[in-house]
């Protein structure tokens, strides 16, 4: 079996501009990163934040046709620079795509949005209903919601919502104002209970179901060639590993490219205990069974 079908054919990363997220949402295990955090050596824990020397250093060390996610483990434009970044990035001609809650202390972040020579796309996740996400809906909110709105979204962006659909943003994007700049733009709403978290989070998360694959997996999200870079340089296998427990390197010691294909190679032969409590886990024998089935459409 091709174990290198868990990845994609293209190299891409994932940014955590600040380790630990102040919106603390109920779904998300930042308890579990805050605890392996601490559990580093003092000289790996001296750099929490991303700063635009640090981002552009990073870009020099990474592949030229790089695809960067603003996502990994924390609201990205919790860093100040985050603006620098966008513009250093599209000043390379480097494409990405971001997931906000529009959280940040500095507006400049929110108008580099409007940079969608850089974004491809822009997914905003917004607080719901039922207060999973920790997060204070007042004028402040909206006056960015209605800049992003009227200065950013584009058709095949997505707004959504982890829990019911707030009922005060919803009133808000409903204004007659907005309908035609949220024409091709989806709503989303992402049922949760008050029991079960919206995923494990490849076990992270205690009140969720883990399924538990004894046998070989391949990765059915092929995240193998998308690892979660924090501000030291530290690289961690993909966004699930909220326990940094699957560790694959830092970019400021190593080669990337030799770092991502050393890791899937490694994939192949004895793989990281995070990947079989994996929501994203296929087991081997289904991967076959599925890629058997589709041969044979393909005869027909």
């Amino acid at each position: 079996m091709d174990f290198t079908s868990s990845a994609n054919d293209f190299y891409s990363i994932e940014m955590t501009t600040v380790v630990g997220c102040a919106r603390q949402c109920s779904y998300c295990p930042q308890d579990n990163l805050s605890k392996a955090w601490s559990e580093k050596k003092p000289e790996e824990r001296k750099v929490r934040l991303m700063t635009k020397e640090i981002f552009t250093s990073m870009l020099n060390l990474l592949p030229k046709n790089i695809y960067i996610y603003w996502t990994g483990y924390a609201e990205p434009m919790q860093a100040p620079d985050f603006h620098t970044f966008v513009k250093e990035a599209s000043s390379r001609g480097i494409r990405g795509e971001i997931s906000t809650t529009l959280h940040t202390n500095n507006d400049e972040n929110i108008y580099a949005l409007a940079d969608r020579k850089h974004l491809d796309k822009l997914s905003l996740h917004l607080p719901d209903q039922k207060g999973y996400m920790k997060s204070v809906v007042n004028d402040k909110f909206f006056e960015r919601l209605d800049f992003v709105v009227r200065n950013c979204l584009k058709e095949g962006d997505l707004i959504h919502f982890f829990g019911p659909l707030n009922n005060d943003i919803i009133s808000f994007l409903k204004e007659p104002q907005y309908r035609t700049y949220l024409e091709g733009v989806k709503v989303d709403e992402i049922p949760m209970d008050d029991v079960d978290a919206l995923t494990s989070r490849a076990g992270n998360i205690e009140t969720a179901n883990t399924t538990y694959h004894s046998s070989k997996v391949f990765c059915a999200a092929r995240r193998l060639r998308q690892p979660v870079i924090l501000p030291n340089g530290d690289l961690y296998i993909c966004c699930m590993d909220y326990s940094l427990s699957a560790p694959l390197g830092n970019i400021f010691k190593s080669n990337y490219v030799d770092i991502i294909e050393n890791n899937i190679k490694y994939f192949r032969k004895s793989q990281p205990e995070i990947c079989h409590k994996c929501e994203w886990a296929e087991p081997k024998s289904m991967r076959k069974s599925s890629l058997l089935y589709v041969k044979s459409l393909l005869k027909k």
